[in-house]
């Protein structure tokens, strides 16, 4: 089974035999050329059937990512449900050893900000990026943005 890549190659040699023979497209150089672009077409549909068929098992791993974030989530309330209640156990009623497992509780520090807009900036940690809708609409007026510039792509529309 040829590729994209080989039909392409195969239609630009026939384009290049149509130059060479001064532009005149003969019978069989015609009947190449029609074989070579159904291939070429039937090749598109099938990789858009492949397309659409990964796009569809990525929806369904998207859900499935969901189901097992709300499980872990539901997994971790239950885990600090319980450990409160141990915790509680330990604070009223003092250390203690159940089979070989020794029930403590230990002191520690932790920060707690209340509102992180009023630090002083050397408290905080900032992400810079880029503003990519603002510098289109700059760059759109005409412009200039050292180290920007707007760029062309093309992209695939399969409907």
């Amino acid at each position: 089974m040829t590729n994209l890549f080989e039909i392409k190659e195969e239609y630009l040699a026939l384009l290049d035999q149509v130059r060479e023979n001064d532009g005149i497209v003969t019978e069989e150089l015609e009947k190449k050329l029609v074989i070579t672009i159904e291939n070429m077409r039937e090749k598109c549909h099938a990789y858009r059937s492949y397309i659409v068929t990964l796009q569809g098992e990525n929806n369904v791993i998207d859900d499935e990512i969901k189901r097992l974030q709300a499980i872990k989530k539901r997994n971790n309330n239950t885990i600090e449900y319980l450990t409160n209640k141990v915790l509680g156990v330990v604070i009223e009623h003092g250390a203690f050893m159940h089979e070989n497992v020794t029930f403590t509780k230990r002191r520690s520090q932790y920060v707690r900000v209340e509102d992180v807009d009023s630090l002083p900036d050397q408290f905080k940690k900032t992400k810079v990026e880029a503003n990519k809708k603002a510098i289109t609409e700059h760059l759109k007026s005409g412009a200039e943005i050292h180290g920007c510039s707007l760029q062309d792509r093309e992209s695939l529309v399969m409907k």
